[in-house]
């Protein structure tokens, strides 16, 4: 035999000797039961697992005071929201009152607010348009005015608009001139 299965064949012996011991006694393996405390400090035992004590304490709130029964007028005052004022009008006429648009030409600054007005003595609901010329963008668009109402618009870019309603088509010429501040 040589040196390395000589070792093979005496480490396999060894371990099943081992083994053999391990298990207790001569009869076969896995047969008889160790009783409670039996096998010394290297023996298995069922193992359980300890449960932290948890300790629930309740704990009443505390006695809130009672509502009181009356309470002191408290005084509110608002302040009205205030709409910017339009730094022009410009007031939309019938066919037999003047000028379509008056006045017809304004000069203004950018972002500064005109209000659009449908002439109180109107019998017709007008959307007045405004389109920058360069573009043909829209600049605003009304809601349909009835007689007498009226819309504040912000003119945003610099440019030419021209006005228009919905109505007449050929009231035409009328334009605002937006300058930069």
């Amino acid at each position: 035999m040589t040196h390395q299965r000589f070792f093979r064949v005496a480490g396999a012996a060894l371990m099943f000797v081992v083994l053999a011991a391990a298990c207790g006694s001569d009869d076969e393996v896995g047969t008889g039961a160790v009783d409670e405390g039996e096998g010394g400090s290297g023996a298995l035992r069922d193992t359980t697992t300890v449960k932290p004590q948890v300790v629930v304490t309740t704990v009443a709130p505390a006695a809130q005071a009672a509502p009181p029964t009356t309470r002191a007028a408290v005084a509110r005052t608002t302040t009205p929201v205030t709409q910017p004022k339009p730094s022009l009008e410009i007031t939309v006429n019938d066919d037999e009152r003047g000028q379509y648009f008056d006045p017809k030409n304004p000069d203004m600054f950018v972002n500064t607010i005109v209000r659009i007005i449908n002439g109180a003595g109107n019998a017709k609901t007008y959307t007045i348009t405004g389109t920058y010329r360069d573009s043909k963008a829209l600049a605003f668009m009304t809601r349909a005015l009835k007689p007498g109402e009226f819309e504040d618009v912000r003119l945003t870019r610099v440019g030419v608009i021209d006005l228009a309603d919905d109505k007449r088509t050929y009231a035409a010429g009328a334009f605002i001139t937006v300058h930069p501040r």
